[in-house]
């Protein structure tokens, strides 16, 4: 068999894989019911339509217009978007190893830093909602029904033999 005899036999198999993942551009996001789905424009320039996004266990967000996107196509009529990002918005400095959930523009953002090791909440006004109540940091002291108001020291931290963080009603 010749290289022109091959070429023509695998061709078509080789366009296939080449189009199984396609980079895009996010035009619009739904989120209604159960799901997501997500407008892009592929990177050859066609629209996609509305495509399902999924998204990982525990984590969800709202892409903007001009995110990109990573289109997986399962088969010849349906395609899935598998992973959004928007290096406009992207938090820098973090180190190796360190995660955080950030979003577009106020500068609110959940680090999880290694030196030292410490959470830092970035945010104008932090909220603790726990089903017991509402914990809130209020001028740099923490606030609500399970905290000691003479220390400032959760229940649990006193020494609450029920290890319970809130007290029974």
């Amino acid at each position: 068999m010749t290289r022109q005899e091959l070429g023509a036999i695998l061709g078509p198999l080789f366009a296939r894989v080449r189009g199984l993942v396609v980079f895009g551009k996010v035009a619009a996001s739904t989120a209604s019911g159960d799901g997501q789905t997500i407008q892009a424009e592929a990177q050859a320039g066609e629209d996609t339509g509305n495509v399902q996004h999924l998204e990982p266990f525990g984590f969800t967000s709202r892409p903007k217009a001009g995110a990109e996107a990573l289109l997986l196509s399962i088969n010849e009529e349906e395609e899935v978007v598998i992973v959004v990002g928007d290096r406009r918005y992207r938090l820098k400095g973090l180190l190796a190893g360190e995660v955080a959930l950030y979003n577009d523009t106020t500068g609110v953002s959940v680090e999880l830093r290694n030196t030292p090791p410490r959470v830092v909440i970035v945010a104008p006004k932090v909220e603790i909602r726990t089903l017991a109540g509402v914990l809130t940091p209020i001028d740099g002291v923490l606030t609500g029904k399970a905290i000691d108001p003479y220390t400032g020291q959760t229940h649990f931290a006193l020494g609450n033999a029920s290890g319970k963080v809130f007290a029974e009603k």
